[in-house]
């Protein structure tokens, strides 16, 4: 009986030992478990950043474009195309017409002035970068004729005669020196013929003209007419003159007695004329080398 309960009493240090085996085999099965999930996680995290960078070059590539920027006056257009990547070449044409290539020369601003044709015309555009993206540009331009009038400037005595000229009717002229207001004459023909009094000293003309169709032709003049004084003292008549651009010539009359006129080729000019007993009047012509003079007549009576 001894013997019978001797052989099924259970070994406790071999359970033990099958224990510890079975727990270190379960341990490691979950290291290595763990251990897969990290590596597909990690796998999964690269794979997403990499998408993302590629994304990110895709879309920058697409959506980085050359500029085209274009701003109409009258009958030109200023055309601006810009880059971030250096700019290989721009291509335009009018209609279905011949292409003309521009260059880009490494450049990343590229700057043209196009004239357009007469009449309504469609402007096609593409500009290329160093990468191969483009942009492409197109709409409807009208050209007009420009329009150019002739504006001359005439002489007489304390007068400056504004003429001009168009090939279609002239509507008015305006007119101004330096900052003074405005003045507007009225023409209704293709010449017209102002007369605006001189002043002395120098100052900046500015003549516009607008035909019956509203279009503008503008020109601006730098006018330099001489400045003079004549007083007395009670014996003579003392004559000054002075011109920045240099007095041509001066001419006298004294008491209607035309005097040959001097030349003078100075900026300035001082000289005296007698008196007489009773009524005295001088008039003087200041010439400067433009051809613009000025006139100035004084009576004075010496008792």
């Amino acid at each position: 009986m001894n013997q019978i309960l001797s052989v099924e009493m259970p070994n406790k240090k071999e359970n033990n030992k099958k224990a510890s085996i079975k727990s270190v085999i379960i341990f490691f099965c979950i290291v290595l478990v763990m251990l897969g999930i990290a590596m597909v996680t990690i796998g999964i995290i690269s794979k997403i950043r990499s998408d993302e960078k590629n994304g990110d070059k895709k879309i920058e590539m697409v959506t980085n474009k050359p500029k085209i920027e274009i701003v109409q006056d009258r009958s030109t257009l200023n055309m601006t195309v810009s880059s971030e990547n250096n700019i290989s070449k721009i291509i335009y044409k009018w209609n279905d017409g011949e292409e003309t290539q521009i260059n880009g020369n490494s450049e990343q601003s590229i700057s043209l002035e196009i004239n357009i044709p007469l009449g309504t015309n469609t402007l096609s555009v593409i500009a290329t970068d160093e990468n191969g993206v483009s942009q492409n540009f197109e709409k409807e331009y009208i050209g007009v004729e420009e329009y150019n009038a002739i504006i001359t400037l005439e002489q007489k005595t304390n007068t400056i005669n504004i003429k001009c000229s168009s090939e279609s009717i002239i509507n008015y002229i305006s007119y101004k020196f330096d900052n003074e207001e405005e003045k507007t004459a009225q023409i209704n023909s293709k010449t017209g013929e102002v007369a605006i009094n001189a002043i002395s000293g120098e100052h900046t003309l500015n003549v516009k003209i607008v035909d019956i169709n509203g279009r503008e032709y503008e020109e601006e003049k730098k006018i330099y007419i001489p400045t003079i004084s004549i007083v007395t003292d009670g014996e003579n008549f003392i004559i000054k003159a002075e011109d920045n651009r240099g007095i041509s010539k001066v001419s006298i009359n004294l008491n209607d007695n035309q005097e040959e006129p001097k030349e003078v080729n100075e900026i300035k000019y001082e000289d005296t004329r007698k008196l007489v007993d009773g009524e005295n009047k001088i008039i003087v012509v200041v010439t400067n080398n433009d051809g613009l003079s000025i006139t100035k007549g004084v009576k004075y009576e010496k008792k």
